[in-house]
């Protein structure tokens, strides 16, 4: 086995996570084309929204595994995390301007120029006006790429493992204060400013910050504990659901907390189920979903008054998180191969042309 397979097979517990993470949010986005559904039904989907604060304590996770221990460039990691989000982001952006200028899609509004210019920068994520308007639920990539701005700041403070747990516990009521500020004072008007307040990249820090500290304390329990982690792992993940039925689906800082402490387990635990190959292929193009099912999603909600009048509500949502499921991961399954592994590889050429041009060895040809 090569050394890029082993990282591979090591890690296969984090694209198990990913899928978790991207069904959760295709659940929620589902049901919300079933109105008639019950509340407490409702309700209960309504926590898939948090699959994507399980995306980002995933990342948080991957990254500082990747680099603590062996330290960080910093022009390779920027090169690198570019060419990993950008160019599926564009497209994608391209692709919902040019369905919304045709009119008949859900998602799509008709953005102006500077909607469109923030959100190529990754800056749409500070202003009301720009947070979703370009591409559908774009706000998480934005606090991605904010993320990763942030990361080598962060990396820099991990060499002493007390202050970053520190700074990582202190991201808990600076989300807290940040969200109150933004929702007595923040800017923006009506919707604008309420999702701007729930969505803003500082409200979700602690997602990312406490990915980062599960990374840095995991290796110390293992050693420390034994316990079984594999029964711990089914109760945090039966936890998940558990929180569904309750006020907790408000609660995101709860919600990170929860899946914090569900990735640090998996890491110990290894739970056969989310390192099967489905489960690691959908993880694997989950990122390509999380932009494409809009496409399926704005096809269900044409669709569902008929599909209602044929099979009822229950049944429609089943036959719609299906389709939209099954089509999202059939195309994903494309734009990864075609699109995002060629882009990914191409980042590591530039960032290799970087390295010989900084090295003084540009004309240099190695077989």
């Amino acid at each position: 086995m090569n050394g890029t397979s082993a990282r591979q097979e090591k890690f296969l517990y984090l694209d198990g996570l990913r899928a978790i993470a991207i069904l959760l949010v295709i659940i929620v986005h589902v049901s919300q084309a079933f109105p008639e559904l019950p509340h407490r039904i409702l309700q209960f989907f309504d926590f898939g929204k948090r699959g994507v604060q399980l995306f980002f304590v995933v990342s948080g996770y991957t990254l500082t595994k990747v680099y603590f221990g062996r330290g960080m460039d910093v022009a390779q990691f920027f090169t690198r995390r570019f060419f990993r989000i950008a160019p599926i982001f564009y497209l994608a952006g391209a692709v919902y301007i040019a369905l919304g200028a045709l009119g008949e899609f859900h998602y799509a509004a008709r953005p102006n120029a500077f909607q469109v210019i923030t959100t190529l920068l990754f800056i749409h994520g500070w202003f009301p006006s720009s947070i979703n308007y370009v591409v559908p639920r774009g706000w998480s990539i934005g606090a991605e790429a904010m993320f990763y701005v942030l990361f080598p700041l962060l990396f820099a403070t991990m060499s002493n493992r007390k202050v970053f747990l520190a700074l990582a516990a202190f991201s808990y009521p600076l989300a807290m204060v940040v969200r109150l500020v933004l929702d007595r004072w923040g800017p923006g008007e009506g919707t604008d400013a309420a999702i701007f307040a729930s969505y803003f990249f500082l409200v979700h820090l602690p997602a990312f910050a406490s990915g980062c500290a599960v990374a840095l304390i995991e290796p110390a329990l293992q050693k420390r504990f034994a316990i079984n982690w594999r029964a711990l792992f089914w109760v945090l993940l039966l936890a998940v659901p558990a929180m569904a039925l309750t006020k907790a689906t408000s609660n995101a800082l709860l919600a990170d907390l929860v899946f914090a402490s569900l990735v640090l387990v998996s890491a110990l635990a290894r739970p056969a189920f989310i390192e099967s190959p489905l489960f690691t292929w959908i993880g694997r193009i989950s990122f390509s979903v999380y932009l494409v099912h809009f496409l399926f999603l704005n096809a269900l909600f044409l669709l569902q008054p008929r599909l209602v009048a044929a099979v009822g509500v229950p049944a429609g949502l089943v036959v719609g998180f299906a389709g939209v499921t099954v089509g999202s991961l059939l195309l994903s399954d494309v734009t990864h191969r075609f699109i995002e592994k060629p882009m990914i590889a191409l980042g590591r050429r530039v960032d290799g042309m970087r390295e010989r041009r900084k090295h003084g060895q540009g004309g240099t040809v190695r077989g």
